[in-house]
């Protein structure tokens, strides 16, 4: 059975990682710096552009916000990642909440890691890929505002990102385009996401 993505809903926040306790089930994680897309990514699935708030200031997704899918399965969307208005102290406390998520929740899945196609792959981008491969977490990258740039360029961009990913891990990592105003995008992302849902029903008896 498919998922439904216009049923995702809001379900919790946290400030800080020890405070979580939803404890059942399993979920993907999405990643990136602020203002990369990953809020708007969420009302995309869903939808609804409502669900999640966006903002054109950098840096407000300030929580570990929980949208359930279904009874056992979530997305997250974490705070982002510099650029933030924030003092660099404020945000190295969102960061290190962010590692904590990522080295230590035991429902966690996979990762989706949003790049902005224009500037992708940064030093925080690599680092959380090497805690996500350490992890053995499922990884999607996807190069968002695909809008932004010509096709010809896409190509040339997504050939340099796989180099050095593959340079840097001697791993090929999926990559992926995206854009929330280009529907072909946002069904290829649900069908990954669907995959990894197949997954997860397989080694979870509680599905």
């Amino acid at each position: 059975m498919n998922l439904n993505y216009h049923s995702i809903s809001f379900l919790k926040s946290f400030l800080k990682f020890k405070k979580i306790n939803i404890n059942i089930g399993s979920e993907i994680a999405l990643l990136g710096y602020s203002n990369v897309g990953k809020s708007t990514l969420i009302n995309a699935l869903s939808n609804n552009k409502r669900l999640s708030k966006t903002s054109k200031n950098p840096g407000q997704t300030k929580l570990i916000n929980f949208f359930k899918i279904n009874k056992f399965f979530r997305i997250v969307d974490l705070p982002g990642y510099g650029y933030s208005k924030n003092s660099k102290k404020v945000q190295k406390k969102y960061n290190l909440e962010v590692n904590k998520y990522i080295k230590n929740r035991f429902c966690l899945f996979g990762v989706i890691l949003l790049m902005d196609i224009r500037n992708p792959l940064k030093i925080i981008d690599i680092d959380y890929l090497k805690i996500s491969l350490k992890k053995k977490l499922k990884i999607l990258i996807l190069l968002n505002k695909v809008d932004k740039i010509k096709n010809f360029k896409r190509k040339l961009i997504f050939k340099y990102v796989s180099f050095k990913i593959y340079k840097k891990f001697n791993k090929k990592i999926k990559i992926c385009f995206f854009s929330f105003k280009e529907k072909i995008f946002i069904n290829k992302l649900k069908n990954k996401i669907f995959c990894w849902y197949k997954n997860c029903k397989a080694l979870n008896n509680k599905f």
